[in-house]
């Protein structure tokens, strides 16, 4: 019985202009696939707006920040932006707005939970924050907003666009990313010290579930 590992740490992601809130993000990644080993490993899919709620508010605890609350209005303009952007097969953040605005553009194959991913990799920009030097990076938008104290609640909504990406818009108020030191330094806080959080995409776990449960198979047969 031979054992077939899928690798799925393979992606890449390229950021874009500025906008208040954030900045731009195309990612391009592998999916988990649902059936591994004959194993269903796809369990009920949460909603979109629990998928948002539920990762934007795990990184703000490990941050030492309220939780965002859900809000209808800003998720309707969300909705309207990204039907827009759908619309019209393109790509960029509305202006003369005053939430502030993280942009996610899927690739293919579309991720199971848009929002869970989406905000999984605003969070990992924190790789590239440097907590001793405060302040707004083109590399690290996404994390601030999603993180910022002041911040307290969020709308987002999802379109397919023509050519079948996956759009997603999320909006947040009070606005993030106040270009100054002081700001930052107020509003973004570092992570309480523990083991960091899991993904639904980890794929050192999954890698090494695999090749520990083919050594038993081979064993076996």
């Amino acid at each position: 019985m031979e054992l077939v590992v899928v690798d799925t740490c393979l992606g890449e992601f390229v950021l874009g202009g500025l906008a208040v809130g954030a900045i731009d993000l195309i990612n391009r990644s592998l999916s988990v696939p649902r059936f591994v080993l004959g194993f269903n490993v796809e369990a009920a899919i949460p909603s979109f707006k629990d998928q948002c709620m539920k990762w934007h508010n795990i990184y703000r605890e490990k941050h030492q920040v309220d939780p965002v609350t859900w809000d209808d209005t800003l998720a309707s303009g969300a909705q309207s932006w990204a039907n827009y952007l759908a619309e019209n097969n393109i790509f960029k953040h509305a202006s003369g707005i005053q939430p502030g605005e993280n942009l996610y553009l899927s690739g293919f194959p579309l991720p199971e939970e848009p929002c869970t991913e989406a905000t999984q990799l605003f969070y990992g920009e924190i790789k590239d924050y440097d907590f001793n030097k405060p302040g707004f990076s083109m590399s690290t938008g996404h994390f601030t907003q999603v993180v910022w104290k002041k911040t307290k609640k969020i709308g987002a909504a999802q379109q397919t666009r023509r050519d079948g990406r996956l759009v997603v818009v999320i909006r947040y108020s009070p606005a993030g990313n106040y270009v100054t030191e002081k700001a930052f330094r107020e509003n973004v806080l570092p992570a309480r010290s523990g083991n960091g959080i899991g993904q639904i995409h980890s794929c050192s776990a999954l890698t090494a579930f695999l090749v520990a449960f083919g050594a038993i198979l081979k064993f076996l047969f």
